[in-house]
């Protein structure tokens, strides 16, 4: 256990001096209107409309309903006051900085649960890689995204290890966060019911098949539950209960 904490120390201090070198040569990734902000005015629209009208509509038309992506992203935005100053930007890829290597510690725990020689190499390469150090240092969901996938990822695991009702929900809560960041995790909610049977069929419990359907279930409605708000949203803007709005459907459909 010491030995953990202290190569978990050591790579924190690399994570800190890495990023300390990004930043520095990355500062106009922090100034609106610059190349490497990402996707961020898609996000960023329904945090201006709101501060307009008291709604959730398009700055640029404030009579339009915005349902283009759900807005869990645009919440960090709203909640860091990426709407003013001169580096609007800095606090949430701070964050996501964070929750980059957050998603590192997750990935190490669910790695040595089941291959534990592979799991400070499969640490290392999930916070170092080049592609996470490039998209993290862009204000965009990804990152975000990429934590609570992780997360639901370790509830998966926790509940082939240990069986409970807190596994399922935390798992369907996970998944339904994910859901309102970026939509092409949904289908995995409705997944967990055939996740539970299986793994319960597999480690030979015939018995608790009927209460692993259950426990998948109540995963399964949690994560809904967490979607429907934005899904009555996106129906109130004429667009159906979907996800977002027609004009990205088909790019969500592809993402996976």
């Amino acid at each position: 256990i010491k030995q953990g904490k202290t190569l978990i120390l050591v790579v924190a201090a690399s994570y800190i001096l890495v990023w300390g070198g990004i930043l520095t040569f990355s500062g106009d990734c922090f100034v609106p209107d610059n190349d490497c902000s990402g996707n961020v005015y898609r996000s960023m629209d329904p945090v201006l409309g709101y501060l307009e009208t008291g709604a959730l509509t398009r700055p640029q038309n404030p009579s339009e309903i915005y349902a283009e992506h759900p807005i869990g992203y645009s919440i960090l935005l709203f909640l860091t006051k990426a709407y003013q100053g001169d580096f609007p930007y800095v606090l949430p890829v701070l964050i996501q900085i964070v929750l980059a290597f957050g998603t590192g510690l997750v990935v190490y725990a669910v790695t040595r649960s089941f291959w534990p020689k592979a799991a400070v190499p499969a640490f290392l390469l999930t916070i170092f890689n080049p592609n996470t150090l490039f998209v993290t240092v862009q204000p965009k969901e990804d990152s975000l995204d990429a934590f609570f996938i992780a997360v639901a990822l370790y509830f998966s695991f926790e509940y082939i290890r240990r069986p409970g009702w807190w596994a399922a929900i935390a798992l369907g809560l996970a998944l339904g966060i994910s859901t309102n960041i970026r939509p092409s995790s949904y289908y995995l909610i409705f997944v967990i019911p055939l996740l539970f049977l299986v793994v319960d069929m597999v480690a030979g419990q015939r018995d608790l098949l009927k209460e692993g359907l259950l426990k998948g279930l109540a995963g399964s409605l949690v994560g809904l539950a967490l979607m429907l708000p934005w899904l009555s949203h996106v129906n109130s803007a004429g667009e159906g209960y979907g996800l977002s709005d027609h004009s990205l459907k088909h790019a969500w459909a592809s993402d996976f």
